[in-house]
């Protein structure tokens, strides 16, 4: 009788705890479909907008219109769906559609569609059209749609500095594609060819040259600074400096050699071959690299300091380890070593700096890198190059608020195995745990026929 009971106690509790446990999954699931409640619990809240990005919907008074052109896959569109949801809860306004992807040819192309994977996003009478679903992209777009005037870049041309139109290892298009994406122009320009730099110019950029600027080219830039200008100028190492009288201007002193990182454990971490690959793993505390989490790598640097009583305000920004020297001898020898008496200089060394002052009244800005190799299209994609040039951009138009918006991804979306671990985790799933599971059962099986 006792049994009995027990195994009816034993049911009611069963069947209880599992009313329960369906009744409590109800209401979870209406309560999650009645309430605008949301929780994101993924690392760095990737899933969440910036408070940047927050900010700009809110200041945006007219309605956002996003048009989508994607494959008519069901779970393809939802994930289209959930990104723009992302936004639509701080801009309720905000309206998605997606296209006919049976549309001619010809009507996509008059709306400015190219190919699957696109959204078209406008805003008041502009528009512009994005291939990548991120905040980064999204938002620098939103900002492109809602300035009001549109900063421009000039380049200088015809000294062997990097093209911003070259799409080859060593031009700069990528650089000056996401730019455009962020409602900066870039044009270039040869001094010889217009004898001016244009009045709209907001920022003048050298990006490395080789050969020394004539006189009247050089009378042009310095009335430019002079005049107010920001600057941004990236300064490759040479073994003839040829722009003395612009550093002068500037009040800075170029370090003599390509500075070097003989750290041979940290290359292989990052895999750098060559010691003249500088990495920054610690970035000094500036607007421009607050939001920097990942290393930067710059190719064949050179090292700057600022003069004593300059009337620049100077702020280093990125800086060798202490274990670095700047080597003033052959990069090819068969081991670097450090030679004071040889002229070489240790470190930390700086490798870019801001330069600040008053001008009329009116704020001047410069930027000094000595590398134009990490905005190249061959390496800006390793680390933070590419962040790292837009955030400097971005201070040198005085629009900070951009630095704000960085793509966030969870640090463990990849994985690196060695052949050794490779072997052992096939040699585990494939071997060990079914002859496992497999003698486990013979065990299960003779126990039974035993009783």
């Amino acid at each position: 009788m006792s049994a009995t009971n027990y195994q009816r106690r034993a049911s009611f509790l069963y069947y209880g705890l599992s009313g329960i446990s369906i009744l409590a999954a109800a209401f979870l699931l209406w309560l999650g479909s009645s309430s605008g409640w949301q929780s994101d619990w993924t690392f760095n809240k990737r899933n969440t907008l910036t408070p940047t990005s927050q900010q700009l919907l809110a200041q945006m008074e007219l309605p956002l219109v996003i048009e989508a052109y994607f494959d008519s896959n069901a779970q393809i569109r939802q994930q289209v769906r959930r990104f723009v949801q992302r936004y639509q809860r701080f801009k309720p306004d905000t309206q998605l559609s997606f296209l006919d992807t049976q549309l001619a040819t010809e009507e996509l192309a008059q709306q400015g569609f190219t190919h699957l994977g696109q959204l078209k996003i406008s805003y008041d009478d502009r528009h512009e059209i994005i291939a990548r679903l991120n905040e980064q992209q999204f938002t620098s777009t939103l900002f492109a749609l809602t300035r009001q005037h549109q900063p421009w870049i000039a380049a200088v041309q015809g000294h062997g500095e990097r093209d911003p139109l070259d799409k080859g290892t060593h031009g700069l298009s990528k650089f000056t594609q996401q730019l455009q994406q962020t409602g900066v122009n870039v044009q270039p320009i040869n001094l010889l060819d217009q004898a001016v730099i244009p009045d709209n110019t907001q920022v003048l950029l050298l990006a490395g040259p080789r050969q020394a600027y004539l006189a009247g080219e050089l009378q042009l830039i310095k009335e430019y600074i002079q005049g107010g200008g920001n600057l941004l100028w990236l300064r490759d190492p040479a073994q003839q400096n040829h722009f003395e009288s612009l550093e002068a201007d500037l009040e800075i002193a170029t370090v003599p050699g390509v500075i070097i990182d003989a750290n041979a454990k940290l290359r292989v971490v990052l895999g750098i071959k060559h010691p003249a690959v500088i990495p920054v793993v610690e970035y000094q505390p500036h607007a421009i690299t607050k939001s920097l989490q990942t290393h930067s790598l710059f190719p064949f640097a050179a090292a700057f300091e600022s003069l004593d009583d300059s009337i620049w305000q100077a702020s280093p920004i990125l800086q060798s380890l202490p274990r670095t020297w700047s080597e003033v001898g052959q990069l090819d020898a068969d081991e670097l070593t450090f030679e004071q008496p040889s002229g070489d200089t240790r470190g930390p060394l700086t490798l870019g700096m801001t330069l600040h002052r008053i001008v009329d009244g009116i704020p001047q800005r410069a930027v000094i890198i000595g590398d134009s190799d990490f905005l190249a299209n061959g390496y800006i994609g390793n680390g933070a190059n590419l962040e790292l040039g837009l955030n400097i951009v971005n201070w040198l138009t005085e629009d900070e608020s951009l630095m704000a918006i960085t793509s966030r991804a969870a640090p463990d979306q990849t994985i690196e195995l060695s052949d050794n671990n490779i072997l052992f985790i096939a040699t585990f799933l494939l071997l060990i745990v079914p002859a496992i599971l497999i003698a486990t059962g013979f065990i299960l099986r003779w126990r039974r026929n035993r009783h």
